[in-house]
């Protein structure tokens, strides 16, 4: 019976480790500003197999780009000097989308990462219709728990209105993918 399971375990090993192993994400801070460089940036999620989170990744990342966005990736989270560190990513007003290495571990991450920060866009557009500028809240219903992330992280109390609304729309599929659309022209 050993030497059965010792038997299976030797050729299930193989496929768990390549299954769970996945490229380093790029070492350099680079701009991301068509599918070529899309491709390099989620080169490490290519053995992640949830494939509706990528085609939900591209086609957010299609229309960002599309509305004027400019995406950044910054590896080691450090905006430059004297500026804060950023764990996942950062929607600064100059309207400038920044994701780190962090979200990169799996595209569930990256896709809630990017919906987030694109609900800042939208917050951007909603104000002056240009993807940059002041945030404001949109309207959207939040939830409890979006509420409640936003003081656990400690945000600002100016700013948990647009906190509670971008923490609300990364939990809903192609929510901010279709604000996009509709807020920034």
């Amino acid at each position: 019976m050993l030497q059965k399971v010792t038997g299976f375990l030797g050729i299930l090993a193989p496929l768990l480790l390549t299954s769970s192993l996945s490229a380093a994400p790029p070492p350099e801070a680079f701009a991301i500003r068509s599918t070529t460089d899309l491709q390099r940036l989620l080169a490490g999620l290519s053995r992640d197999r949830d494939a509706g989170a990528r085609q939900e990744i591209e086609a957010l990342m299609a229309v960002l780009l599309e509305k004027g966005v400019p995406v950044r990736y910054q590896p080691n989270g450090e905006l430059g000097p004297g500026q804060r560190f950023v764990r996942f990513g950062v929607f600064s007003t100059s309207g400038q989308l920044t994701l780190t290495d962090q979200p990169l571990r799996d595209t569930r991450t990256l896709l809630t990462t990017l919906r987030h920060e694109a609900w800042h866009a939208v917050q951007a557009c909603a104000t002056n219709g240009r993807p940059r500028g002041r945030l404001r809240p949109v309207g959207i219903r939040t939830t409890a728990a979006a509420q409640q992330a936003v003081i656990e992280k400690g945000y600002r109390p100016q700013d948990h209105a647009i906190e509670a609304e971008a923490f609300t729309a990364q939990s809903v599929p192609y929510q901010s993918l279709e604000a996009l659309k509709e807020y920034c022209p």
